[in-house]
């Protein structure tokens, strides 16, 4: 799981389990995920911009298996799912 949300968003509440590399460096810390190509990625952020940018990102780099939250942790959160904070 990738949040690319700013480490204040983060601290906030995340998904358990999650790395967190926001999307305004993700393309400078592609070379973390490399070895990760062939494996699902979920990635999200608060509403869903921010996370469709990195899904692009992820996918030109080689990743095989992104999975977007579409509409963010917001969304996921009003549906009463858990949040690690």
């Amino acid at each position: 799981m990738l949040d690319v949300r700013t480490p204040r968003e983060f601290a906030e509440g995340h998904l358990e389990g999650a790395m967190l590399i926001p999307v305004q460096v993700l393309q400078a810390r592609l070379g973390e995920l490399a070895g990760h190509k062939d494996e699902p990625v979920f990635v999200y952020c608060k509403t869903g911009n921010r996370s469709t940018v990195a899904a692009k990102l992820l996918v030109d780099a080689g990743h095989t298996e992104v999975v977007n939250l579409r509409r963010g942790i917001r969304e996921w959160q009003s549906a009463g799912l858990p949040v690690v904070r």
